[in-house]
């Protein structure tokens, strides 16, 4: 027995348009997605603040580097320290560069998951 391809892609069409979430399944997809969100905030709150505190961590390590490179006479404790200050600014740089490089959280909740929301709501007339 065979199908015309066409009454097939429509029956499935009409199939497709009749399929909606209950309100009660929009409604917990919309709470598990606000849930992530809020957990992905929390997550690059507490991540930009341990980068923040590596960069003070690591200022005071190059300052008290500097404080024994001022105090020394020793030209190979100069040349240690030097590379020790070297070696603290590129880490330093490199934590600034992923905090400058963050995912962007401007958007709100509600932007970033609209067509989300509106392929749950209807998915066919996408």
């Amino acid at each position: 027995m065979n199908i015309p391809k066409r009454q097939i892609e429509g029956d499935f069409e009409s199939l497709l348009q009749t399929l909606q979430p209950t309100k009660a399944l929009f409604d917990i997809a919309h709470a598990m997605f606000k849930d992530a969100w809020g957990q992905r905030l929390a997550q690059r709150k507490h991540i930009t603040e341990q980068m923040q505190q590596d960069i003070l961590t690591i200022d005071k390590q190059i300052s008290g580097v500097v404080k024994r490179l001022i105090a020394t006479q020793n030209d190979t404790v100069a040349a240690a320290c030097e590379n020790e200050v070297s070696k603290l600014e590129m880490q330093k740089r490199i934590v600034v560069e992923k905090l400058e490089n963050q995912e962007n959280f401007e958007d709100t909740f509600q932007t970033k998951f609209q067509n989300a929301f509106t392929f749950l709501k209807s998915s066919w007339k996408l």
